[in-house]
């Protein structure tokens, strides 16, 4: 008896009518709601930038951009779009588009053209060993009984260009070695320095580079290298 109403019941059973209509509807104001949030991060991406250009702080530069969360339901009710009807799903989903692109936007926004932030950097740095008639001297053929002549040649990059009057190298951390590095005409990247009688010895000699590029960011590099026959 009870198995004959409970098929009863199922046969009585109806779907719901589905409302094409108003689904269609839900989704455009979703949509819409997505769209709002993606056009507001840009400007507080800005805003980021600004704070951090100023502060030198990232949680401060974050934490302002994170303040355009706060303006995102009024921007949506300013543009009649209705948001009774988000869970907490929803709020969630956009709240994470508004922050992916706030980030996406301020990362490109710290990189040129827009701006410069990293610092000039020393690639490589080689040293060509010569004795007193001016020829290149191989590793193996140094003696310990000789001067020799060394040019250092260093290759400088950064984002932007590199000032060629700001590239400076000092021997053995004595100041009064500091002397301005030459660039390489042959050769984009490269600076030249040419110290004469230097001795081989087993400890490494030490040179410091410091550079600066057109947008004022600076850097100093501390190199080792050897003079001394091969072992």
């Amino acid at each position: 008896m009870e198995e004959n109403d409970k098929e009863e019941e199922d046969s009585n059973f109806e779907m719901p009518e589905f409302d094409r209509k108003e689904y269609m509807k839900k989704q455009i104001n979703e949509g819409k709601i997505t769209l709002v949030s993606i056009a507001i991060a840009p400007i507080f991406s800005v805003i980021s930038h600004l704070v951090f250009n100023h502060t030198g702080d990232w949680e401060t530069g974050i934490l302002a951009g994170l303040i355009g969360l706060l303006f995102l339901k009024p921007a949506y009710s300013a543009l009649k779009l209705k948001v009774d009807d988000l869970n907490t799903k929803d709020w969630a989903k956009n709240f994470g588009i508004y922050s992916v692109t706030l980030l996406a936007v301020w990362i490109l926004l710290m990189n040129p053209p827009f701006s410069d932030l990293a610092d000039p950097t020393v690639n490589e740095i080689e040293v060509w060993i010569y004795d007193e008639e001016g020829e290149l001297v191989e590793i193996e053929d140094i003696s310990y009984e000789e001067e020799y002549n060394i040019t250092i040649r260093a290759k400088i990059t950064s984002n932007s260009e590199v000032k060629e009057d700001s590239v400076y190298i000092t021997l053995e951390d004595d100041e009064e070695n500091r002397t301005r590095m030459e660039k390489d005409d042959l050769h984009e990247h490269y600076y030249l320095m040419t110290y004469e009688n230097v001795w081989p010895r087993d400890e490494p000699y030490e040179v410091k580079i410091e550079m600066e590029d057109v947008n004022g960011n600076t850097n100093t590099v501390v190199k080792e290298f050897y003079i001394r026959p091969w072992i």
